[in-house]
This record gives C-alpha cells, structure tokens and sequence, in this order.
C-alpha cells in the first residue's frame, strides 16, 4: 500500500519514491533475528513443544544469542546448519538460515531456507510470510507471491495477513476491485480479532509491529483513486483523515503524501460537482472541519 502512495505522489511531482524495499529488508531482517528480543526462552519452549531433538534446539539457540553481535558470521552459517542436520524439523533453525542468506543478499538460498521451514512447519504461518516477502519486494513475482497469500488464506482462513497481502498483489496487477475486496476483508478479520496486532493474537507476525493492517485501513482510498470512483475516494479519506494528517515515512511527517492525498481528494470532489452538487457543497463543509 505504501509503495503505491509513493508511486502516485512521485508522479504528481509532489514527493519522491524512498527505497521503500531496503527499509522493509532492513526492517524484516532486524525484527527476524531477533535483535530488538532477547526471549530466547521462549523459543526453547515452543521447539520443545514441537518435539525437535533437545541438541538441534541448543545448537540453534547458540546461533541465535550470536546474532547481534556477529550476524554475518560465517560461523554462524555453519551452527544454523549443525542445527538442521541434528533435525530438519527444526523450522526455527531453516528461517533463522534463510535470515543469514537474505542478510548476505543471498535470495536464491534464503528462498530455499524459508521453504524448508514450511515443510518442518507448515502450520506456521510466519514462515509462509517470510517467503511471500522475498517474492513480492524481492523479485517483484506477484504471480508466486500471490499463490503464497492465498495458501495463508486457505490455511489460517481467520487470520487478516494473506488477505492484505493479496490487496497489495492485486494492486501491483492492477486488479483493483480485487484489491479492495482483499482490503476489506482484511480489514473485517483485523477488527474481529480483539487481540489483534499484539502477541497474544494467534495470527501475530513481526508485520503487525509496523502497523501492516493500520497502512492498510488508512489508505483504502488509493484504490478508489485508481478505479475513478469519485464518491468513494472523498468518503473514504474524509472518514480516515485524522488518520492520514498522521502518516509518516521512518518516523518523519510525510507532508509530501498528505499534501497530494488532499489534492486527490479535492480533484475528486470537483468531479462530483457535475452530477451532484448537493453531495458536493455537503463534501466542501466537512473539508473545512477538518482542515483539508
């Protein structure tokens, strides 16, 4: 959703398009290996639990309180490695293996790695997103990023992840009517779940931390903007603005981006005027409440 914001607002002159795959990688890659967590604990737990082989689960968690200061590490490579040969269902150790590869640039390898912790858990639906990533802002495969959404829909049909993925999927397509039906549903499933976006939703992923579901909800209205559905496009950022005046880019007040998301709308609002001019002087008063 975001790259799409970016998109539109460099074509109208208003901002330029930040390396928004860098920052994710970045992003991804830091939040995967654990560094802004030290629960080593409950990893130990949970592959407990799993019923991998007690030496694979050390051997891993060694590998894993190296991280931080040593993620490059041929040696850590090499302890990832130990760990699935002493037992190949310990996913943990395949993602964490698939982590090192993309930290090296390696995407080939960490493809490879993230799929072989789907096979040790396919139940798990972090590692499904761990790979739809590498698709989708990778190699910008939308067609095999998109059959992996639609396995997490399949799979963890409650969970509101694989549906915002396909929204974004669909929007690189330009299939926008099913971008928004995707949105929506996601939307739906994030709000019925009162637990979403914290640890104790059972369909928490690190994505949920940079407020994935929220960007989603907050910028529906680009969608509209592109299926030239005027109504919806005002309605959709009235009803969000106190939202939008708040998006921000890596921390920073994303003027740019507000500044044509208000162009939109008033544009949209212009073109309304021709067929209803009651729902357009109606559109004018609540621009003036809210400072547009």
């Amino acid at each position: 959703m975001i790259e799409n914001i970016q998109k539109f607002t460099a074509e109208k002159g208003k901002g330029k398009k930040i390396g928004l795959k860098f920052i994710i990688m970045i992003i991804f890659i830091l939040t995967s290996f654990g560094i802004f967590s030290d629960n080593l604990s409950k990893d130990k737990k949970e592959l407990i639990q799993y019923k991998v082989n007690r030496k694979s689960i050390d051997t891993y968690l060694r590998g894993e309180s190296m991280t931080e200061r040593n993620w490059k590490s041929e040696e850590l490579k090499k302890i990832y490695l130990e760990a699935v040969r002493l037992d190949k269902r310990n996913y943990m150790a395949w993602k964490a293996l698939g982590d090192y590869y993309m930290m090296k640039n390696d995407f080939p390898d960490g493809a490879e790695a993230y799929e072989n912790a789907i096979k040790a858990n396919p139940k798990k639906q972090s590692l499904y997103l761990d790979l739809a990533f590498i698709y989708y802002e990778i190699y910008s495969d939308y067609s095999r990023s998109k059959d992996i959404y639609e396995k997490i829909v399949k799979l963890f049909p409650e969970s509101p992840t694989g549906y915002s993925g396909l929204a974004n999927v669909y929007s690189k397509m330009g299939k926008f009517e099913e971008s928004i039906r995707n949105a929506e549903m996601s939307i739906k499933k994030y709000k019925k779940d009162k637990t979403a976006g914290t640890e104790k939703s059972e369909y928490y992923s690190y994505y949920d931390d940079y407020g994935v579901m929220e960007l989603i909800e907050q910028n529906m209205w680009i969608y509209y903007k592109y299926l030239e559905n005027n109504e919806k496009t005002v309605k959709y950022i009235i009803d969000n603005y106190s939202y939008i005046k708040k998006l921000n880019i890596n921390g920073y007040p994303a003027d740019d981006m507000k500044n044509s998301i208000i162009t939109t709308v008033r544009e949209a609002n212009l073109k309304i005027k021709s067929s209803d001019e009651k729902l357009y002087e109606e559109n004018l008063k609540k621009f003036k409440e809210l400072g547009i």
